[in-house]
């Protein structure tokens, strides 16, 4: 662990409860946003300084040459120092404007800090911190958010809507499969009224290309194989997969520590992914590019049709009014 945040956490088992807006399914079908993109979208999180800045900066390469788009989670407070690092991300947005190539800055928070853990304003003031920070260093404002630990609430979605967030990425795996408190037992998804009134994508991750060992101990890569699989079967069940990245990956180790020395072994299997997904019909995109379709809002009254009420319901009405009527003139007539 540097002297910066703790880069790896994000992949430590995921606490995906009913009180965190992580839980998008009912009854076995996701329901979070949808979509129609088919498409993939790669996130590459933990950016900060001199923290294996070598293998940061080879990992976009890798996607520029290869002209697929690459997200990057950004640390505000550990961002800004390391001159080589701050002048290869500008240069990367240089050339994105140029080629095929895109890379997208996404907000990855102030200190990588649990927001679950925080109030509302705690969370925006955080949150508006490294916005403005990036966008001091790099000229952009994040309209993504990853958050750290993979953990938020409602009023992170609330300080993300006033801060200009209009996507939030967060990783519903654990190791390569889904996480058993992925799928709850909730009639709507967390929070899914709240996103759907202030236009906030929720776009989770079921996908990795590595995580850490049972003992948190060491980072271990995946095989493209095992990796194109997950996201094959998100696009089946979302319409779209996105792709969790972490540097340390990517890094060769002196026993437990990161040498900021790329692993060519596991950025070959990098690029065999990128080469799987070329070749069949899916597209790589930014986390922004993903085009969603939220769910319809669920109606807690019945709904019923004009030919409904007509047929059935207008006769019932008539009957019960006239026969007051109907009594009044059969006794006359007696």
């Amino acid at each position: 662990m540097s002297n910066q945040a703790s880069a790896g956490q994000d992949a430590n088992p995921i606490t995906l409860t009913n009180s965190t807006a992580t839980s998008y399914a009912q009854n076995g079908e996701i329901m979070s946003s949808t979509s129609l993109c088919h498409c993939v979208a790669f996130r590459l999180d933990d950016i900060q300084d001199y923290f294996l800045d070598n293998v940061q900066s080879e990992i976009i390469r890798k996607f520029e040459a290869n002209n697929s788009s690459l997200t990057i989670g950004i640390i505000g407070h550990y961002f800004g120092q390391d001159k080589k690092l701050v002048q290869f991300v500008n240069d990367s947005l240089g050339q994105s404007k140029r080629t095929n190539f895109t890379i997208e800055i996404a907000n990855h928070g102030w200190n990588h800090e649990d927001f679950a853990t925080l109030n509302q304003d705690a969370q925006y003031s955080l949150m508006l911190e490294s916005n403005q920070k990036i966008h001091d260093i790099l000229g952009i404002t994040p309209t993504v958010f990853i958050p750290p630990y993979n953990r938020f609430d409602e009023g992170t979605l609330h300080a993300a809507n006033e801060t200009g967030i209009q996507y939030i990425s967060s990783n519903a795996t654990l190791g390569n499969s889904i996480h058993p408190d992925y799928y709850s037992n909730l009639i709507v998804a967390p929070y899914q009224s709240t996103t759907q009134r202030l236009g906030i994508s929720l776009l989770p991750s079921l996908a990795s290309t590595g995580d850490l060992s049972p003992d948190n101990n060491l980072w271990l890569g995946y095989k493209s194989n095992q990796t194109f699989n997950a996201l094959q079967k998100s696009v089946d069940q979302l319409g779209f997969a996105v792709v969790t990245m972490h540097p340390q990956e990517y890094s060769l180790r002196d026993g437990l520590n990161y040498t900021n020395q790329v692993d060519e072994e596991q950025m070959h299997e990098l690029q065999l992914l990128i080469e799987k997904i070329h070749q069949t019909d899916l597209k790589i995109v930014t986390i922004s590019e993903i085009q969603v379709m939220p769910q319809p809002a669920i109606s807690s009254t019945p709904e019923f049709s004009t030919d409904f009420l007509l047929i059935y319901v207008l006769p019932i009405i008539l009957i019960i009014a006239t026969k007051p009527i109907l009594m009044r003139l059969h006794k006359y007539t007696i």
